[in-house]
């Protein structure tokens, strides 16, 4: 029945069981998600649905009644970042204990469903500041790099990861958090990125995301644009823009451009014993 289910009939019998029976649960979530991606005999993607029937607390009330199940908990997160694309939607996810959950789920669980889909979310959810910092507050930035960490081998993984670290480290104004930033580079967050970078020098959300991080980490401090350089970044940048296949991407293109061009001026003004406030206005703008 539930393989079957409408979008309705689903988020009812979740809401009705799913928090007291964790099998029923772990056979909702994945058909909610394929009515969320227009899969398994869905015409088209009907997310606007689930949120509208109450799919978003319903899912997250699953995964409170079940933090030991991985399953629950890799479509949950799953769920979380495939619903969590607009402002309205994240805001009643956070009212529903969002952040603490997924963040939660990356503590408990250490297989690739459940960093995969836990990274997403956190990218997702933090692209709004009031989350981010609740992201932030439940550990987000360590165990999303201890993700990056553990699987570096996983393209999907290291560009949700990429993805989740540039949003984790923009403050309420919308440029980058000295503190959040200061936290993922000394607990290794730009090696990390250099490495998918050099992994995955031809995958789009990893160079998207990558170069994003790596610009937004390096933003306004002279002192983590040279640990990046330290880290290799240029090279694996350089590498980047060297692939043929990244003339079929023109706007992540220039975003790499920009990202070893940013490095490239630090290099330079570190040469020559610039001092790192100095150098932090030299590009008045965001990067990013």
């Amino acid at each position: 029945s539930v393989s079957s289910a409408g979008v309705a009939q689903a988020v009812q019998w979740l809401r009705e069981h799913g928090e007291a029976h964790p099998s029923f649960a772990e056979g909702v979530l994945p058909r909610l998600a394929a009515h969320c991606q227009g899969q398994g005999g869905v015409a088209a993607p009907l997310d606007a649905e689930v949120v509208a029937q109450g799919g978003i607390p319903a899912v997250l009330n699953a995964m409170a009644a079940h933090p030991a199940n991985e399953r629950v908990q890799a479509f949950g997160c799953m769920l979380m970042g495939l619903l969590c694309d607009r402002e309205t939607r994240t805001r009643q996810a956070k009212d529903s204990g969002a952040a603490r959950l997924v963040c939660a789920a990356l503590r408990a669980h250490k297989t690739i469903d459940v960093m995969t889909s836990g990274c997403l979310a956190i990218g997702q959810l933090a692209a709004l500041p009031p989350v981010a910092k609740e992201c932030a507050e439940s550990g987000a930035v360590n165990l999303v790099v201890a993700a990056m960490r553990a699987k570096p081998g996983r393209p999907a993984l290291q560009a949700n990861a990429c993805m989740a670290l540039a949003n984790l480290i923009i403050g309420e104004a919308r440029a980058s958090d000295h503190a959040q930033c200061q936290l993922a580079a000394d607990i290794g967050a730009l090696e990390c990125i250099v490495d998918a970078l050099v992994r995955f020098p031809t995958h789009d959300g990893v160079l998207h995301w990558a170069t994003t991080a790596m610009l937004r980490l390096t933003h306004e401090s002279a002192e983590r644009a040279q640990l990046a350089i330290a880290a290799g970044a240029k090279d694996a940048l350089h590498l980047a823009f060297s692939q043929p296949q990244i003339k079929s991407m023109p706007t992540i293109a220039a975003k790499v451009e920009l990202a070893h061009k940013w490095l490239t001026m630090h290099e330079k003004v570190g040469e020559h014993g610039a001092g790192a406030a100095g150098y932090g206005n030299a590009n008045p703008e965001q990067p990013g």
